[in-house]
């Protein structure tokens, strides 16, 4: 919302290879009411889906898509294809850092754990169980550490501007 006022129409791209997506979606779901955000959720199954689902939006309203990591974009197709999209309805597109659509210059705002913390965390696990400790014994950990990273040259060329509030946030700026 911070990053684009007015957002009342929301659409979700979700790759159904993940094993949390239903979860994933709910809490979604749940925000986006809480936000008075109409969202609609498309899974995808296969990466040939793209082309159906972006077919579906034909004529829709939309002010930004959340673009999920997985086997959605792979294919060159594809990423031709979303990028069109995202040209066409100049679209602010959300996605996470594993996403290979940030670095082909589609989505606007990356948001994800960091990696290098993460690395540090899974040491720290092949340490212990290096040790000797049982793998089912060790404390579940979540993230502590998240980027962000905005792409102002592609929201300036579709016509949006981004809060000094994200990117005084932000990781990494690509100007």
């Amino acid at each position: 919302m911070e990053a684009r006022p007015g957002l009342r129409n929301l659409v979700a791209l979700w790759d159904q290879i993940s094993e949390d997506g239903e979860l994933a979606i709910r809490e979604m779901e749940a925000a986006a009411q809480r936000l008075g955000v109409d969202l609609q959720v498309l899974r995808i199954r296969h990466e040939s889906d793209l082309k159906a689902a972006l077919d579906s939006l034909d004529g829709q309203k939309m002010d930004a898509l959340i673009v999920t990591s997985g086997s959605i974009h792979p294919l060159p197709a594809n990423l031709v294809r979303l990028k069109n999209f995202v040209d066409q309805r100049r679209l602010l597109v959300l996605t996470d850092l594993h996403s290979n659509i940030w670095r082909q210059g589609i989505a606007t705002l990356v948001q994800g754990a960091n990696l290098p913390d993460i690395a540090r965390q899974t040491a720290w696990y092949v340490d212990r169980i290096l040790k000797g400790a049982k793998p089912g014994e060790l404390p579940i950990e979540r993230p502590s550490k998240f980027d962000l990273a905005v792409n102002l040259a592609l929201a300036r060329q579709l016509g949006f501007e981004i809060p000094k509030s994200i990117t005084a946030r932000a990781t990494e700026v690509i100007d």
